[in-house]
């Protein structure tokens, strides 16, 4: 425990030997009272005092972890209710903070992180693009798609995290994405396909992928933390969820054919808005089994043997189909089989080879060492 002149040191609920201090910065606050469960919710029983740069201060020896609590601000606007933004623990979303036990054991002390260029975060409850959920096909913009792949941050691809759902996007009467693709047929084909070639381009995109919890089995409806998942969904569309497994496995180079997808380069040298198809290559050092061509198509029509570039020739295998039948018996299984490309240049690129790629679908290629 740190004093300063006899006040607890940091912010929101700070144990003490005697109870509990607690800090609040609301420079705007002309008064700032604590309610909470130790003073049965009196905004009179403990005034917080002014410390100045606008802080605010107060000691209840009557608080208790446990305890849930808010801040009554009085404004020049009115009287604000708020959570504390230091709250370690709340009842929900936009509820009361409570006292957590700074002594619980979390356990895991000998987790590791990975690397930052291998890290995949799932968003779990305890910028989507618009190609996705646009009803004509005319009116997806692989051009935005490409500015969107394109973006970082400090020159390094991965200050950044993308998604195709977040909770600020799915909540507050707002949809999940297979729900805001087919509003009344969110398990359908195309909400199916549309998902996941989102979910195929996001884990193939330079940035820190991040999942929002259950849009590996398609739940629909709008988000609630009051609302569990339906864990029964994983196992009715467990094709679905097999195919986040792989994806996150290329991206993580499991199998060792696909370095690229968790390095810095990217160039999208395809983007063609009539067909609607997308096509990058992502490396980290770049040569076989590093060089990696992600094809996305963001049309409803199949495309037979549709020419783009190669960083090199010969045979690029096919690691990734996500129209294969095994993923959902709704998918088409377009034969997208190896390309072999040869010298000839295309779209910026050395080498030329033929690919077919079906609706709404992404392939990943990379070579054999």
């Amino acid at each position: 425990m740190i004093y300063h002149n006899g006040k607890a040191v940091g912010m929101g609920a700070i144990p003490r030997a005697d109870g509990l201090a607690f800090r609040l910065w609301a420079p705007n606050a002309q008064q700032v009272a604590l309610v909470g469960t130790f003073n049965a919710w009196d905004s009179n029983r403990h005034l917080m005092e002014r410390e100045g740069n606008g802080y605010w201060y107060a000691q209840v020896p009557e608080a208790r972890k446990g305890h849930e609590y808010r801040y009554l601000l009085r404004t020049p606007a009115g009287e604000l209710y708020r959570t504390d933004p230091y709250a370690r623990q709340v009842t929900e979303a936009m509820g009361n903070a409570v006292v957590h036990d700074p002594e619980f054991d979390w356990e895991g002390d000998d987790c590791r992180m990975p690397p930052w260029n291998e890290l995949i975060l799932y968003e779990m409850h305890v910028g989507t693009f618009n190609a996705l959920t646009a009803v004509f096909d005319e009116s997806r913009s692989v051009g935005a798609v490409r500015d969107a792949l394109h973006a970082r941050y400090n020159g390094d691809a991965f200050q950044r995290v993308i998604y195709t759902e977040s909770h600020d996007d799915v909540a507050n009467g707002k949809c999940r994405l297979a729900q805001d693709i087919h509003s009344s047929d969110p398990a359908g084909w195309h909400a199916q396909k549309r998902s996941t070639l989102g979910a195929g381009v996001l884990l193939t995109a330079p940035g820190i992928p991040m999942l929002f919890q259950g849009q590996e089995f398609l739940t629909p409806g709008c988000f609630s933390d009051s609302a569990p998942l339906d864990w029964g969904r994983c196992d009715r569309h467990a094709g679905i969820v097999q195919m986040y497994r792989d994806l996150v496995a290329l991206r993580r180079d499991r199998a060792g054919v696909s370095r690229g997808l968790g390095g810095q380069h990217m160039n999208v040298f395809h983007a063609n808005e009539g067909s609607k198809v997308l096509a990058y290559h992502r490396w980290d050092r770049g040569g076989k089994r590093d060089d990696v061509v992600v094809v996305a198509n963001f049309s409803h029509r199949t495309h037979p043997g549709y020419v783009l570039g190669f960083p090199c020739d010969g045979r690029w295998r096919l690691r990734f189909n996500s129209d294969w039948q095994g993923y959902s018996g709704l998918f088409g299984g377009t034969a997208s089989g190896d390309c072999c490309a040869h010298a000839g240049p295309a779209d910026g690129m050395p080498c030329r080879g033929a690919v077919t790629v079906g609706p709404y679908s992404v392939l990943i290629y990379s070579q054999d060492g």
